[in-house]
């Protein structure tokens, strides 16, 4: 056995290489006007900037209520998370991150190039994508509309958009995904939970007070949380590309809110760790994953890497939390002093070694598989 476990840990070591990365962007979702952006993470906190309803913001961090953002005047803040909702695969929105060698990349009045500039947008800011094409037709922070070319704006959500080149992470490299099958397929002791039960599947899953988008945010819910279903909507809502019912659901705080259908799928009652299997693969497999989706997805798999009693599905969980280490990699920019990725880089200091660009990048210390 030790000898297949280690076979399955030494398959992904040459997969930590860094590549390109994807920025975290968020619309905003105030009912009016504009969202105040303050100087903290404070209520009180002086306005610095504001940033108008449906704008897009790039967000860099965030701080438990509150999201680090980006605008595009350049300056940096804070915003209510109850506010922003952040681009998810879940998402139906299309929202651009500023890509120029520049600091600020001129938005014009019309989709040409000799058009009137009427605004500019800071690199790493982001842009509110309302058509394709060659230009871009975006909202600003300021409500203006206007249009910015192609090659400098990667949207984050948009299957059909060509954006960075980069590998697509999947579970069937070098055949990991038949050996993740052969180790799951195998007879074991699962928990037993109570029905009806689901499981959240996105990242960022909004838990709210009614069964509306607009309704207050009670909290943000990470991948794989367990809740209970108490009640459903009547008949179901079509939110982006979606159709589902709204489920009120319990947590096992205690907690009680409104979840989408579409972020929840039900658990059967024997075989909750295959299904966390089957979420996981399922996120690696993403066509273009976010930088802030791959680290909550590597968050899940990190808690419940030890609490299965069954060793076998302890290695099939860790094989897939280094996979995706791999992909978060490949997400962080060469220049790891930026946040959030700097923060997590240093997180995975016991896990990870770097040596220079072009000769390897970030890499799987080799002392974690003995």
């Amino acid at each position: 056995m030790k000898t297949v476990l280690k076979s399955l840990l030494l398959s992904i070591l040459f997969l930590i290489t860094t590549q390109a990365f994807a920025e975290v962007c968020g619309i905003i979702t105030v009912n009016s006007g504009s969202l105040n952006i303050r100087s903290n993470t404070n209520q009180t906190a002086k306005i610095i900037s504001k940033a108008a309803k449906d704008s897009a913001i790039s967000i860099l961090d965030n701080r438990g209520t509150w999201y680090k953002v980006k605008l595009n005047n350049g300056k940096v803040g804070y915003g209510s998370v109850n506010y922003i909702n952040e681009i998810t695969s879940n998402n139906s929105e299309n929202c651009g991150i500023v890509q120029t060698s520049q600091t600020f990349l001129n938005i014009r009045h019309s989709a040409s190039s000799t058009s009137k500039i009427i605004s500019k947008a800071a690199k790493g800011s982001a842009l509110r994508i309302l058509a394709l094409g060659n230009w871009y037709k975006i909202k600003l922070n300021d409500g203006k509309i206007g249009y910015a070319h192609s090659d400098y704006v990667a949207i984050t959500n948009n299957e059909s958009s060509q954006t960075y080149s980069r590998k697509t992470v999947t579970t069937s490299d070098h055949n990991i995904s038949k050996k993740i099958a052969a180790l799951s397929s195998q007879n074991r002791t699962y928990n037993v939970l109570s029905e009806p039960t689901m499981i959240t599947i996105g990242a960022g899953v909004s838990i709210r007070t009614e069964p509306k988008t607009n309704a207050k945010r009670l909290d943000i819910l990470d991948i794989g949380i367990i809740v209970q279903q108490l009640d459903k909507t009547k008949h179901p809502y079509t939110i982006g590309n979606n159709k589902d019912y709204w489920y009120k659901v319990k947590r096992q705080t205690g907690q009680e809110g409104w979840i989408f259908g579409s972020l929840l799928v039900p658990v059967n009652l024997d075989e909750l760790e295959s299904k966390y299997i089957e979420l996981a693969q399922t996120r690696l497999n993403i066509k273009k994953p976010n930088f802030a989706d791959s680290v909550n997805l590597y968050n899940f798999l990190d808690r419940i890497e030890n609490e299965s009693n069954d060793r076998e599905t302890r290695a099939i969980f860790s094989l897939l939390k280094y996979i995706t280490i791999r992909l978060c990699l490949n997400l962080v920019p060469p220049d790891t002093q930026e946040q959030p990725y700097k923060r997590w880089i240093n997180s995975q200091s016991d896990l990870l070694f770097h040596i220079p660009v072009g000769e390897g990048g970030w890499m799987l210390k080799t002392k974690i598989l003995w």
